[in-house]
């Protein structure tokens, strides 16, 4: 795992497949902890501000390769894996 600065989820999408892999596929709830605790403990994974024209306050964190599909339905319709892998 790397920290580069920010970026859009397509670019970090672009950059992994052209490594020929994802971002992450998370199948288990052991890799899912593991993955967590790379970062969790790091705020250096995350940006967070305030845009003022909005009146919104943000945290952006690390692109993980989670994806939803544009008519799912929040909070948890059609969410799957950049890889195609189904979410558990």
């Amino acid at each position: 795992m790397a920290r580069t600065g920010s970026t859009r989820a397509p670019y970090a999408e672009t950059v992994a497949k052209n490594c020929g892999t994802y971002l992450a596929s998370i199948t288990s709830d052991a890799e899912n902890a593991f993955i967590a605790s790379l970062f969790n403990a790091d705020p250096g994974f995350f940006d967070m501000g305030y845009y003022a024209p909005d009146n919104i306050s943000y945290k952006i964190g690390p692109w993980i390769g989670l994806v939803q599909d544009p008519q799912g339905k929040e909070p948890k319709g059609g969410w799957h894996w950049d890889s195609g892998e189904a979410r558990r």
